[in-house]
């Protein structure tokens, strides 16, 4: 399994993640061990705040985990934001564990597409409280 590609990634913002196969990415630690810290900046943990997935046909689909658990599992294309509401995503509960869990997608069934992940960062650069 491979790192997934980091578009962009802003000091002690949002960090934008494209997946084409199966893969990870690393969210808390400086920028040796994260994929989405920048400059001098150490990630405490992320949040999914909004996800854009495709894929080839009916059969296949994405699963997305966090910490070992599946959060969600994507089927077709769309789009979901989760900054809407305030409902920011964490993993399968909303402790530091689950912000601080790396990001690991699974493409299902055979087919191919894609998974774009739009990340909240928490940081020592903010310092916010994520949900």
């Amino acid at each position: 399994m491979t790192a997934g590609v980091v578009e962009f990634s802003q000091l002690g913002k949002n960090a934008m993640l494209h997946f084409v196969a199966n893969s990870y990415a690393n969210v808390a630690g400086n920028t040796s061990n994260s994929d989405i810290a920048v400059g001098n900046e150490v990630v405490l943990g992320a949040s999914i705040s909004y996800i854009w997935w495709g894929s080839s046909n009916q059969t296949t689909n994405w699963s997305v985990a966090r910490g070992g658990n599946t959060i969600m599992t994507l089927n077709g294309t769309g789009a979901m934001d989760f900054l809407e509401g305030d409902a920011l995503i964490a993993g399968s509960n909303s402790s530091v564990n689950a912000l601080s869990s790396n990001v690991v997608v699974t493409l299902n069934g055979g087919g191919t597409g894609f998974v774009r992940v739009r990340m909240h960062k928490n940081s020592n650069v903010n310092q916010q409280t994520l949900p």
